[in-house]
């Protein structure tokens, strides 16, 4: 059973367009009849397409966000100022395999501590509308994290597993770090973040400082143009992408 489970395995490997949720009921089956026949001998080349079978549904089972809040822009640049950051949060699970957390939003901070903005995320980045001019700096990140689905019973049922909320507060002494200036009508790229946390089964709030946390951070003009190009892909036709284009073909000149 071990074996004919793993040529299952196979050939939905050799087909990329096998639905996932096929692929995580046959993936659970196969790792629970593994336990059970742990004695038995299994090809080195079963093992690897096993391992591969995992990395690929730790890609789909944690896309990000897509672009559901696409419509959700706030204001325009005839009254306020927009920002944008680039944000992809992952953890590190069995067999240190990077699995993505969904980046759900953050907050921007104003410089004198009196205004809060909070941003949403659309795809990998996290949008900022009607943001009133000033300098504000990044203060929080907020993602979510949910484990493997839980399998169990003869026949086997999986469950999905809690969705856990993980917000990532970054400390006073280094909001400068994170600083942007908005100003009235001009889109502006904070910067690209990656922030690696653990996979913590509960509700969290953590500070960016902390053991087992850790941030890469980048305003390149890369990152720049990456950003506002997927920014004028997903709200084309909005008057923010007018000005987010306009940014973007200054950018490549």
């Amino acid at each position: 059973m071990c074996v004919e489970m793993t040529d299952r395995l196979i050939a939905l490997i050799e087909r990329p367009a096998s639905g996932t949720a096929a692929v995580r009921s046959i993936a659970s089956r196969f790792a629970l009849y593994v336990v059970a026949r742990r004695n038995e001998p299994v090809s080195a080349i079963r093992l690897l397409s096993l391992a591969l079978l995992t990395f690929g549904i730790s890609l789909a089972g944690c896309a990000g966000t897509g672009e559901r809040n696409a419509s959700s822009l706030r204001a325009t640049p005839a009254t306020s100022s927009l920002v944008v950051v680039e944000c992809e949060a992952v953890t590190r699970v069995l067999f240190n395999i990077v699995r993505r957390k969904e980046v759900r939003g953050g907050m921007l901070l104003s410089a004198d501590g009196f205004t809060r903005v909070e941003g949403r995320a659309v795809s990998n980045l996290i949008v900022f509308s009607d943001v009133p001019p000033g300098e504000y700096s990044l203060a929080r990140i907020d993602t979510t994290w949910q484990p493997a689905p839980l399998c169990s019973g003869h026949p086997i049922k999986c469950s999905p597993g809690k969705v856990f909320s993980h917000r990532y507060e970054i400390p006073a002494d280094q909001l400068r770090r994170f600083a942007v200036n908005a100003r009235l009508g001009e889109p502006k790229f904070l910067g690209a973040i990656v922030l690696e946390g653990d996979h913590v089964p509960a509700d969290q709030l953590t500070s960016i400082t902390e053991e087992g946390v850790k941030m890469a951070f980048s305003t390149s003009n890369e990152a720049e143009v990456r950003a506002w190009k997927q920014f004028v892909q997903i709200y084309d036709g909005h008057p923010w992408a007018v000005e987010a284009q306009k940014r973007l073909t200054k950018l490549r000149q």
